[in-house]
Parts: structure tokens; C-alpha cells; sequence
């Protein structure tokens, strides 16, 4: 079988070259090793240096945020930050949202009996047209000749019920505000606020608050910049003011502005 004895003869004379080819890797791998590893030679990896922006108080306020368990609040906030200080396209809408998110999630994080819930407006008004579908179309022009006009009981029950609880939603969202700033003191120093203590803060937080969601919806205003960041800096520092002391929130609140103002 000719055939079968070549492919036997060169089969063997492949692996005697390629036993050759290796003892020669290996001779030349003997001669000229590698050099060896040094530890001490590695230079150890430098961590990017955050944006200037990203002042003490950020951090800290960042960081009180994720250790309260409120880990999207946080996200939300680094965000917020990253945004406005670039001035990146629609951050005044984003930033917006986000300040609002930020200040209806907090109670629900720090607030033991939290109470939450949010009235449908629409939904409740839905409720009154289809209960009086035949209501006349009035305008100023009609109102002073029209007089009184019969309204079904039904309906005023539907107004009355709809105003109850436009009114207790309004205390509650206020009864929270005041929760979570009692709540905060609590965690922060041991201290047991009353209502009366927290209430010039909570003012000043709801106004923050009802700034931001006004301007959460695109009204095809221009943007007052300077004005967006004045109150972005008093969400800040009200933020801030839930963790730390008045004194050292305010030398923080100065080292923003100063880092805004550059």
C-alpha cells in the first residue's frame, strides 16, 4: 500500500520538524527570558478628577441621599447637577422634574406614617359633567342676565366632595412637608422638633418646590437663567439644611455660588 506508507513517511517527517521548531523556541526562550514582573514598578491607576462643580456639599448631599435609602432620589439629584451646570439642551424641564421627584419622594423615604396619594382633578371633574350633562354654557356676557340657575343636588354633592378633597390634600402634602423635616432633625441630632420649629423651613421648601413645578410643563416662555439657578441654589440649600446644621449649610451654600459664579 504505497499510498498509506507516504502518508505515514510525512506525517513522521512533519513531527520531527515541529519537534525541531519547539526546541528551538524553547533554546531562545532560555537565552533571552522575559523580564520579570516588579510590583513596585506599577503605577497605580489615577481616578478621574470630578467636574469642578461637583463642590463638597454636592457630594455630601449625594451621598446622605444613597445612605437614607433613597438611591433613585440620589441618581436624580447627581443628575439634576449635571445638567444645569452645562446648561445641556432641555435641562430646565429635566432639572424641573427632577427637584419635583426629589421633594415628593423624600417623605416617603424619612416619614414613618407617611401618607401619600394624589387627587385626579380630571377624573373628579369627569365625574360632575356626565352627572350633569345638560349644564347651559355660560358666559360673562350671559352670567348677569341669566340669574340663578337650578343646580341638581347631586352635582353639589360632586363639588362639595371634590373641594373636601382638594382641601385635605393640601394639608396633607403640608403635614408631610412637616413630617419630613421633624424626621430629618430627628435622624441628624436625636432632637424631637415640634411642628412650630420646622415651619419658616417647610414654607421656604414649599415654595421651592411650587417654583419647580411650574416650570415642569414647556409654556414656550424664554428662560430666565439666572433665576433658574438662584432657586436651583435654594433647593440645594434646603436640601442640604435636612442633614446639616445652619451654620455649615450656609458656608457650603457659599462655596456654590462661588463654584456658579466662576
Amino acid at each position: 500500500m504505497p499510498l498509506v506508507e507516504a502518508i505515514v513517511s510525512t506525517t513522521k517527517r512533519i513531527t520531527r520538524l515541529l519537534s525541531r521548531i519547539a526546541c528551538r523556541v524553547q533554546s531562545q526562550v532560555e537565552e533571552h527570558p522575559p523580564p520579570r514582573h516588579d510590583p513596585k514598578m506599577d503605577v497605580p491607576a489615577v481616578p478621574p478628577k470630578p467636574p469642578v462643580y461637583w463642590t463638597r456639599v454636592r457630594e455630601e448631599t449625594r451621598t446622605w441621599l444613597r445612605r437614607i435609602d433613597a438611591v433613585s432620589l440620589a441618581d436624580l439629584y447627581e443628575t439634576a447637577v449635571m445638567m444645569i451646570e452645562p446648561a445641556c439642551p432641555g435641562y430646565v424641564r429635566l432639572v424641573s422634574h427632577a427637584v419635583r421627584e426629589i421633594g415628593n419622594g423624600l417623605p416617603r423615604v424619612l416619614v414613618e406614617e407617611y401618607a401619600g396619594g394624589r387627587l385626579e382633578y380630571q377624573h373628579e371633574l369627569r365625574k360632575i359633567r356626565n352627572e350633569w350633562p345638560t349644564a347651559p354654557e355660560l358666559t360673562n356676557t350671559t352670567l348677569a342676565s341669566v340669574g340663578e340657575i337650578p343646580v341638581p343636588a347631586r352635582v353639589v354633592a360632586l363639588w362639595r366632595a371634590l373641594l373636601d378633597e382638594d382641601l385635605a390634600a393640601t394639608n396633607r402634602v403640608k403635614r408631610m412637608a412637616l413630617g419630613l423635616f421633624v424626621a430629618a432633625e430627628t435622624r441628624r441630632s436625636g432632637r424631637k422638633l415640634a411642628e412650630a420649629d420646622v415651619e419658616p423651613a417647610v414654607s421656604e421648601w414649599s415654595r421651592i418646590l411650587g417654583w419647580f413645578q411650574k416650570q415642569v410643563h414647556d409654556n414656550q416662555r424664554p428662560i430666565d437663567v439666572p433665576q433658574f439657578k438662584e432657586q436651583f441654589t435654594a433647593f440645594e440649600r434646603a436640601l442640604s439644611g435636612l442633614f446639616q446644621e445652619y451654620f455649615a449649610a450656609r458656608g457650603d451654600l457659599d462655596e456654590i455660588l462661588a463654584t456658579t459664579n466662576v
